[in-house]
């Protein structure tokens, strides 16, 4: 099995069907099948590109990610999609862990980082793709040999987005790109019919694997922004032909804020899918009184990322849920002691299947650490109920313990949203010399909407345990984030507590 037998099929089955529109271009299945046999030759023959070599990709989406994605994936090469939002000195950090032959620069980006070079790395302006080449030195060299059999093969390095501080190369191989790509398929029904926007980064596995290679692997059609613009994106879903649309809970309130967002409608989508972070139930109302279904995703990088989802029909009891267990995942939620919890107990979500990585690259020890008899520990706290919908509580090192109780930072957070004066809530642990630790809320306010500490606390009483809540709060302009708009709670902790 090789994932560029996708491509192959749908441009010998439906060659004049649009595969990518990006900007003014089409590109037919045909096209995107030569481009990807082409770049495939070159990097074979100019640079020497083997299995199990890496290449890394610095650089907006564009279809030369895809063309150089699924090239790799003929020469059982690895990708490496750097985040371009990282400083120099983080990136430094990742490229000498990956030890790519080819850094790939796209200069619509401040590369200057790269100024002093990498040893054994060759650097690439992203151009010389873009403008029909690398070419092959022999044209013979067109016909180079596919990697067969190599599904159980890493394909894709993809680093952690770094919430707890501490980034991992994961390694994603052929076959969790297809699990993964089967799951996608199954929650959202997914056909050659299909149009998905996406302007979620390719450096992030939501942005590549929730919707742009599921909608590949099925012959449908990807419309690919080079990064989010909230104008583009609503212009796009009203004018343009897309029926599917993968986007961050944070991307939403840039769009729903413009002015134009009243009077949209949207008679061609089908669904949004969201995940990363809670969306509050005033968000949910706003996409389903305009008649697109919002489906979740919960997953991670380690899981390429679909493990639990909500699914198109399925009928969700709650907008609280993220869904059942993906169609090739199985969930466990355990205790510390790692047996099973009863339905309605908390415990950590072990996540089992074909999407789950192989481990992460050079880090034996990180990787024996989240991964057990097949099983991946998620580090996450959940609940499943008595009909297989699963409820994410928190991270389980976010939980706050105070006084031996344990406080669950997303159950106050998801109360506190509910006031429309509050835009984003994050819940941290301050150092208690009686407590322990107590809770904090750290609160952005709704743009126009004022608050006191005073009313934010008090909306709290009576549908909170006293010792859950927040002892103080603090009021930010915005939050220290991740590639994908996370709220990194270290980060937060670090600027408002450090001694």
């Amino acid at each position: 099995m090789n994932i560029c037998n996708w491509i192959e099929r749908w441009a010998e089955k439906s060659p004049d069907k649009a595969a990518l529109e990006f900007e003014e271009q089409v590109i037919t299945y045909r096209d995107f099948d030569d481009r990807v046999r082409t770049l495939a030759a070159a990097l074979q023959v100019d640079f020497d590109i083997k299995r199990g070599d890496r290449v890394a990709y610095f650089g907006l989406n564009t279809p030369e990610f895809l063309y150089l994605l699924f090239a790799l994936a003929r020469l059982g090469g690895m990708l490496a999609p750097l985040n371009w939002r990282l400083s120099a000195t983080e990136l430094n950090v990742l490229i000498e862990n990956a030890a790519p032959k080819i850094l790939v620069l796209d200069q619509a980006l401040d590369c200057e980082w790269t100024r002093n070079g990498f040893s054994d790395c060759t650097l690439l302006d992203l151009s010389k793709i873009e403008n029909g080449g690398p070419q092959p030195r022999h044209t013979s060299a067109a016909n180079t040999r596919k990697i067969e059999n190599c599904g159980g093969e890493a394909l894709l390095l993809v680093y952690t987005s770094g919430t707890t501080g501490d980034p991992k190369g994961a390694l994603l191989s052929h076959t969790s790109i297809l699990a993964n790509a089967r799951n996608s398929q199954a929650m959202h029904q997914l056909t050659a019919d299909d149009n998905s926007l996406v302007s979620l980064p390719f450096f992030h596995v939501g942005g590549l694997n929730i919707l742009t290679t599921p909608t590949l692997y099925v012959g449908g059609t990807v419309t690919l922004h080079r990064n989010f613009d909230p104008q583009a994106m609503l212009h796009a879903m009203v004018g343009g032909q897309p029926t599917r649309v993968p986007i961050v809970s944070a991307q939403m309130p840039p769009i729903l804020s413009l002015p134009e967002w009243q009077q949209a409608e949207f008679p061609g989508i089908r669904t949004v899918t969201t995940g990363a972070s809670p969306v509050s139930p005033s968000v949910y109302a706003s996409w389903r009184a305009k008649g697109v279904d919002v489906l979740q995703v919960y997953g991670a990088t380690e899981t390429c990322p679909i493990a639990i989802c909500t699914s198109v029909g399925e009928g969700a009891p709650n907008i609280e849920t993220t869904g059942r267990a993906a169609a090739n995942c199985k969930i466990r939620i355990v205790a510390d002691d790692g047996r099973d919890v009863s339905p309605g107990q908390r415990g950590e979500i072990l996540i089992s299947g074909a999407n789950v990585m192989n481990g992460y690259w050079r880090n034996e020890r990180a990787t024996k650490s989240v991964l057990h008899d097949g099983w991946y520990s998620s580090g996450d706290i959940g609940v499943e109920d008595d009909t297989g919908f699963f409820y994410i509580v928190d991270r389980k090192r976010d939980v706050i313990i105070s006084g031996g109780e344990n406080i669950y930072p997303a159950e106050v957070e998801s109360i506190l949203i509910e006031d429309n004066c509050v835009e984003e809530a994050a819940v941290i642990g301050k150092a208690d010399a009686r407590w322990g630790e107590v809770p904090v809320a750290v609160i952005r306010l709704t743009p126009g909407k004022a608050a006191d500490e005073r009313t934010i606390l008090s909306s709290l009483e009576g549908r909170l345990g006293r010792y859950k809540i927040p002892k103080a709060v603090v009021f930010v302009d915005d939050f220290p984030r991740n590639s994908v708009g996370k709220i990194q709670k270290f980060v937060l902790q670090e600027q408002l507590f450090r001694e």
